[in-house]
């Protein structure tokens, strides 16, 4: 007599979902996809996109994932993201969290209403070791704009690290870094025109 199994099959595939682990990857630009938004597009939760030296046109945004973009040598200059005027190089708009982490970049070329290099709405990035270039605002925020709806909602700190922001121009507030509806840290940065309408908050010794 034969016996059929009392588990279902969709319930052992929910254990063994549970039981293996799902690791975080890295995807290589170009060698595994051929532009960094392709990598974005592709990446899952953790995971890492590494760009190799080189010079980036595109207008990337991260989609609201937790993931670390980076370039894959030390020096900010070896990878730049240039948006040749057409909106923020970098957006951080769905949500990000200080996971979502942009690391080792030369952003330049950027022209928006708000946010030429940088633009993060309702989200706290983490922006690392960068350099913000050459970018311009019609509104605030030339090089990094920060801001939000003021509904009581909790955001953490966007957290600006290491990063040098200059060169850059606003029709309105903050050349540099404009920061407004949320707290903002920036740590070991040198940054030229900084405006706050909220908590801009230096780090000690900052």
């Amino acid at each position: 007599m034969m016996w059929k199994s009392a588990v279902p099959l969709c319930a052992l595939l929910c254990v063994s979902a549970v039981l293996c682990p799902v690791y975080a990857g890295t995807i290589n630009v170009p060698a595994d996809q051929p532009t960094i938004q392709a990598a974005i597009i592709a990446a899952g939760p953790g995971d890492e996109v590494v760009v190799a030296a080189g010079t980036y046109d595109e207008n990337i945004d991260f989609i609201g994932k937790a993931i670390t973009v980076r370039s894959a040598g030390a020096p900010a200059a070896n990878a730049t993201i240039t948006g040749n005027g057409s909106g923020p190089v970098v957006t951080f708009a769905n949500g990000e969290t200080n996971a979502s982490v942009l690391y080792g970049f030369h952003v330049t070329g950027g022209h928006a209403v708000n946010g030429g290099g940088i633009y993060a709405w309702a989200a706290s990035p983490t922006i690392r070791n960068c350099l913000i270039a050459a970018n311009q605002a019609d509104g605030s925020g030339g090089g990094i704009y920060t801001d939000g709806p003021r509904d009581g909602t909790y955001y953490p700190n966007t957290q600006i690290i290491d990063t040098q922001a200059h060169s850059n121009t606003a029709g309105g507030n903050g050349g540099g870094i404009f920061c407004a509806g949320r707290d903002v840290v920036i740590s070991g940065c040198a940054a030229t025109k900084v405006s706050s309408a909220a908590n801009c908050v230096p780090a000690a010794g900052n």
